[in-house]
């Protein structure tokens, strides 16, 4: 058995991370937010919970200023 993960194997714990960061972007973002994407080893089915981080993508309208 793999300890190798993809999205729909992710402990709840990664999940709440996930859902707090696509939460936050929503709220700054508004209507210009398109989309957030999972990238890298969960959406390649290769996440090890031990010791992989999480690759989100964030999709926008229109250019945004950074402070």
């Amino acid at each position: 058995m793999s300890n190798l993960l993809g999205y729909k194997d992710l402990p709840s714990e990664i999940m709440n991370q996930i859902n707090n960061v696509v939460d936050i972007w929503k709220r700054h973002l508004g209507d210009n937010l398109i989309g957030v994407y999972l990238h890298g080893s969960i959406a390649l089915h290769a996440f090890h919970p031990a010791s992989g981080d999480i690759d989100i993508l964030v999709v926008v309208k229109d250019s945004v200023e950074v402070a």
